[in-house]
């Protein structure tokens, strides 16, 4: 997850999607994970895949601090 931070803090947003997806192949996603792949997605152009997460995470975590920024509501 670390390296996935650092590329997405040095804007290499392909990189951090890689280390991402491969992440979220082994581990459980949590709000903030959901919300790091929206935002990922976002930047990459990719509005299916923003969809796509921000879906999941409203469903899965319907009160969470990452759901409130998505629903504008922080």
């Amino acid at each position: 997850m670390q390296l996935c931070l650092l590329k997405y803090e040095n804007k290499d947003y392909l990189g951090a999607r890689a280390f991402l997806q491969r992440y979220m192949s082994v581990s459980v996603a949590s709000a903030g994970i959901l919300y790091l792949a929206s935002r990922i997605e976002d930047l990459l152009g990719n509005d299916g895949g923003r969809t796509e997460f921000e879906d999941r995470l409203i469903r899965d975590f319907p009160g969470s601090p990452e759901t409130r920024k998505v629903l504008g509501a922080d």
